[in-house]
């Protein structure tokens, strides 16, 4: 009885161990709310467990990546948002009417054309944590000079400034005080016949081929032809009041302007007309008094705006900017442009190149996702606010100057057309709509991964996961068991042969 005492005292203790252990483990699972401590623990699950563990870490990984991303798209939104309104308002601000020169050289619109553009620099320098969004790959690099620079230039280098002012002599043929401006026009008389030629270069006014005509027979028009091209006038007869000619000049930003002159019997003789004489010779002799003067004041006036918009492309739109070549004779006897980054400032600092912009920054957002955020000052949508304001900051005027109100005119006409772009192409909204399409994919990704980290986590809880009722239940069980095994192993401590007697 001893032995058979024994052998079953040693079997349930062996059962009350095993009982221990399954308890213990229960307990675990209790507590961590896990089947297992380890993946060699989950048996046949591992390899599924694993699976699901690394789909939620590319998961964990891409909403960290959205996070970032937004809040960089959310702060460059805010600069285009705020690119659009001063361009919005910069047009709205330029209006012929309101010239009146408030410190002796410029407009009030103007003053505050200086103030945005200063304003519009720093929105296009915003940068989080050293990372500049508008330099296209270039991140760590600042996309534009300051405002100042850009200007008036630095160090030996030309600003906007300086180009304009160098690009208007070449173009008027002298400078604004001069007594007398030709637009690098050429202009002689042979008794009752005139001509006007162009001079050799790209400056200047040019004529447009076939750009010329007559309302009287007795003025007759041969051309413009020719390179340089030439207009023949030959007055052949007398002509009538109101008789005019038209002559259509082409200028240097690709706008023309059309002189009509006019004849007239009597004086005293007004803007763009010409007394008709006591004969051909001396009609003709009036006609180019009065050509003369009217391309002098067309020169002051249109050719001078449009000089200043077209040395704007050339500093703005060409990298590195376009200088006037001098001539022979200086700047006003100029006919060509040269590339010159040496002796210019460079206003965009960031990466260059044709390639898409929106390429320059790429954030991978899902497996197969990708949304493209990148931005360059220098694109059509963003360079053409800083070239507008450049331009209608730069110009000044001369209270003493006849001509000032009808040039500003002239440029406030072209700074507004420059930003006036209805299909939105040039303007800032161009690339706020790209902006917005990698926030909606950015957002659309987020809502993904969070239906499928739903899933997935539901998942890694069947597999991984423990039913706390479940394991309750078995605890109990276990429990029970083990409590009667400690009962068996007393009573079986307490047999013996007196007792069993």
């Amino acid at each position: 009885m001893t032995i058979a005492a024994a052998s079953s005292s040693s079997l349930l203790l062996q059962t009350m161990l095993g009982l221990r252990s399954q308890l213990d483990t229960l307990q675990t699972q209790l507590g961590s709310g896990k089947k297992a401590e380890s993946y060699a623990d989950l048996g046949s699950d591992r390899s599924l467990s694993l699976s699901l563990r690394s789909r939620i870490s590319r998961i964990d990984t891409y909403e960290t990546t959205i996070r970032d991303v937004t809040v960089r798209l959310d702060l460059m939104q805010t600069s285009l948002t705020r690119l659009e309104a001063i361009a919005g308002d910069t047009k709205a601000d330029a209006l012929p009417l309101g010239f009146t020169l408030q410190n002796g050289q410029q407009t009030v619109a103007q003053l505050s054309s200086y103030e945005r553009l200063s304003e519009a620099v720093g929105l296009l320098n915003m940068e989080v944590e050293g990372r500049y969004f508008f330099s296209g790959r270039m991140t760590d690099t600042k996309p534009v000079v300051p405002h100042e620079i850009m200007l008036d230039g630095q160090g030996g280098k030309a600003g906007y400034r300086q180009v304009m002012n160098e690009r208007r002599t070449a173009d008027l043929g002298g400078s604004l005080t001069d007594a007398t401006l030709t637009g690098r026009l050429d202009m002689a008389r042979v008794d009752a016949d005139i001509q006007i030629s162009e001079q050799t270069g790209i400056f200047g006014f040019k004529m447009t081929p076939g750009g010329a005509s007559s309302s009287t027979p007795t003025i007759t028009i041969n051309g413009p032809a020719g390179a340089p091209a030439a207009l023949d006038v030959s007055v052949v007869g007398q002509p009538k009041e109101g008789d005019s000619i038209r002559i259509e000049f082409q200028l240097p930003d690709g706008t023309t302007s059309n002189l009509v002159m006019k004849a007239t019997r009597e004086g005293p003789v007004g803007t763009d007309e010409f007394l008709v004489g006591a004969d051909p010779i001396e009609t003709a002799t009036n006609l180019e008094a009065a050509l003369g003067a009217s391309i002098d004041r067309l020169a002051r006036t249109d050719l001078a705006a449009a000089s200043a918009h077209q040395a704007g492309a050339e500093f703005f739109d060409e990298n590195p900017p376009l200088r006037v070549v001098p001539g022979v004779g200086g700047l006003a006897d100029a006919t060509g442009l040269v590339a010159d980054a040496a002796n210019t400032v460079v206003w965009y600092q960031g990466e260059e190149g044709t390639a898409n912009p929106r390429e320059a920054a790429l954030a991978k957002v899902d497996d197969t996702v990708t949304a493209r955020y990148g931005a360059r000052a220098d694109e059509p949508g963003l360079r053409t606010v800083i070239k507008e304001l450049s331009i209608f900051t730069a110009f000044t005027f001369e209270v003493d100057d006849n001509n000032s109100a009808e040039r500003y005119t002239a440029l406030t006409t072209r700074v507004r057309d420059g930003l006036d772009d209805p299909s939105g192409s040039t303007m800032p909204r161009s690339v706020s709509a790209d902006i917005a399409a990698a926030q909606q994919t950015l957002a659309s990704a987020k809502n993904r991964h969070f239906a499928m980290k739903g899933v997935l986590d539901e998942l890694m809880s069947d597999v991984e996961g423990i039913s706390t009722e479940e394991v309750a239940a078995k605890m109990l069980s276990v429990q029970t068991r083990l409590q009667a095994s400690y009962s068996a192993t007393a009573m079986l401590n307490q047999l013996s042969l007196a007792n069993y007697l």
